[in-house]
């Protein structure tokens, strides 16, 4: 394991390399604390450091893995440090009780924020956040009897059992909850909780498919690195004694987000450099105070569009240039003693009987967008091993009836299910925790990701696991969990030594292939494709029929959505055309094929008439 795992984004670790960051971590605070001993202010700008560091921790977590841009840290920094003083000064709590409440305040207000507002997505979030921000700016410079107003208030010091933190104390309080922070984080993401990050990140209606249910995961990130903030705020306020709105205002935001962008966001290294960056820059722009935002509005552009990848990120760049070699994914993370043979990974859902496995059944389904009838009182029956074919021209309203079944879009009316399984008006991620995976017209692959990591991300439900066992990722479920995603790669016909390859770096006809294997590792009832051959040259069709006639034998019953009429006629049992949202004929692929509405429909009347004569 090298240095430079650190540096790779979505590359954690390990357990050695989490204890042995501990340690050396451990060992950076006592010889910084020895070394400062005597210098008070280098020893304030050594825990200021720290705090910033964890802060830009927390917000890369946020918006590094998980993609949630957010410029509302500063608020909950400054709930944290408001709330801990008023409980404290005002309320006559005791400080370690005042920072709980205060982590339960700011939690609270993150979560009646989250609800609502993470609903959104993109600009439309972050901007949400700017206004959280200015909202509890404002507030704090109005409410004075609270706050203090523009002149803020003294900060109480830490007291517990009659010991008061001073200044050395907060800097072994910022370093430890750094620390913890830094393995936590650490050992989350190097397992199914940091796919499932990475996948909601890189493709969120994607990640849904696979049973992830993304609107909690966004709820539950969102929070919990509120609550981090929050602390970062009390200590912050702790270190300098006072909290003022100056201290918390919209710039902060923006320079959290600027120590995660220069940092690296996505990299586990990168918050810690970017911490360093921000308090040592204002520390040597000191002499420029009156220009500090420009200067770091030129720093934070020159970030973006030169060097879009961090400190942490074009590092490893440069150096893979330097040695004229390309960056591979194992190089971060091997798991070549977790492949299998590919046997046996085709297979129903493990809890269910072949012979029990039931039809997908679809009736009357219907979608009108405004004046357009997409889809018009749709009737059709996926079998358990069988392949079903839907069909049409372009337009016909194919794709809208896969995306209702899968819940990607909600139906005007009809209802479809599976034996007692109603799927009617459920979301994509519980569909899909019933059995039913897709996949997708344009492959939908977490690109940073090896190919191994994106097949296990389609066992992310299966493979749950207690509570707290996710901080121990590396245990016989998750090694379990690994070799099946071999296993399910071998078996679609995916050559071994292409495992640890990033994603983004496949063919079109294997990156399609790891879908197919992604959506098998679940040990699905029914796999339903959309346009699976486009684009593919012959010999990748070919491998796809015989994936695709591999689980028909299995019993995964299998529904295809394609133009690619030689693919469809070759592996389909029964095809259901449609033509401008309604059904115009259902049947084998030989009667399909000699239908004259079908020809029509495909070819126009003239057509029709030319074969008649």
């Amino acid at each position: 394991m090298t240095p430079a795992v650190l540096l790779r984004p979505g590359r954690t670790l390990g357990w050695w390399g989490v204890f042995r960051s501990g340690v050396i971590g451990a060992a950076v605070l006592i010889v910084l604390n020895v070394g400062l001993a005597g210098d008070g202010y280098q020893l304030y700008l050594v825990t200021s450091c720290l705090i910033w560091a964890t802060l830009a921790l927390s917000l890369n977590v946020l918006f590094g893995m998980t993609g949630q841009l957010s410029l509302g840290h500063a608020a909950f920094m400054a709930v944290g440090a408001y709330a801990y003083t008023i409980l404290v000064n005002d309320a006559g709590w005791a400080p370690l009780i005042g920072v709980l409440g205060a982590v339960g305040c700011s939690s609270f207000i993150a979560l009646a924020f989250a609800l609502p507002i993470l609903r959104l997505r993109h600009h439309y979030l972050a901007l949400a956040t700017v206004a959280l921000s200015l909202i509890v700016y404002s507030l704090a410079n109005n409410l004075i009897d609270l706050t203090g107003g523009p002149n803020g208030r003294l900060v109480p010091q830490l007291e517990v059992a009659g010991w008061t933190a001073g200044p050395g104390d907060v800097f072994w309080i910022a370093g430890t909850f750094l620390i913890v922070c830094f393995v936590c984080v650490s050992l989350l993401a190097d397992g199914r909780i940091g796919r499932g990050w990475l996948m909601v990140r890189d493709q969120q209606d994607a990640a849904a498919g696979q049973g992830i249910n993304t609107y909690l995961v966004r709820v539950s990130v969102f929070v919990a690195t509120a609550a981090v903030a929050s602390i970062g705020g009390i200590l912050l306020a702790m270190t300098a004694r006072f909290a003022s709105p100056e201290n918390f205002s919209i710039l902060t935001s923006v320079e959290v987000l600027m120590a995660v962008l220069v940092g690296g966001a996505g990299r586990l290294l990168g918050p810690l450099i970017g911490g360093i960056f921000v308090v040592y820059a204002h520390e040597l722009t000191g002499p420029l105070a009156d220009y500090d935002e420009f200067i770091f509005a030129v720093i934070l552009f020159v970030t973006v569009v030169f060097m879009p990848a961090g400190v942490a990120g074009s590092v490893p760049d440069l150096v893979a240039r330097v040695r004229r070699r390309p960056i591979k994914a194992s190089e971060s993370r091997a798991h070549d003693d977790l492949t299998a043979e590919g046997d046996d990974v085709i297979a129903v859902r493990r809890d269910e009987p072949l012979d029990v496995v039931q039809a997908l059944q679809v009736t009357g389904l219907s979608k009108r967008f405004n004046g357009l009838q997409a889809v018009a009182d749709l009737d059709m029956t996926v079998p358990a091993g069988q392949v079903t074919a839907l069909i049409g021209p372009n337009g016909a309203g194919k794709s809208t009836a896969f995306k209702m079944i899968t819940g990607s879009v909600r139906a005007d009316s009809g209802s479809w299910r599976v034996g007692d399984d109603d799927l009617t008006g459920r979301r994509a991620h519980a569909i899909a925790r019933l059995g039913l995976r897709q996949t997708y017209q344009t492959p939908a692959l977490a690109p940073t990701l090896s190919v191994l990591e994106n097949v296990a991300i389609g066992a992310y439900w299966t493979d749950r696991r207690p509570r707290g066992a996710d901080l121990a990722p590396h245990g016989a479920r998750e090694r379990d969990v690994l070799r099946r995603a071999s296993a399910a790669c071998l078996r679609v016909g995916l050559d071994r030594e292409i495992l640890q390859r990033s994603a983004g770096s496949l063919t079109l006809g294997n990156q399609r292939l790891v879908e197919v294997a992604r959506a098998l590792v679940s040990g699905p009832r029914f796999v339903l494709m959309d346009e699976p051959g486009a684009n593919l040259n012959l010999e990748e069709k070919e491998r796809l029929a015989t994936v695709i006639q591999d689980m028909k034998l299995a019993g995964i019953g299998v529904l295809l959505v394609d133009h690619e009429m030689r693919l469809v006629m070759t592996v389909a049992d029964r095809v259901y055309v449609v033509n401008q949202g309604r059904l115009i004929c259902s049947g084998t692929p030989e009667v399909v094929q000699r239908d004259p509405v079908v020809i029509e429909a495909y070819l126009g009347r003239e057509a029709v008439r030319a074969e008649s004569h």
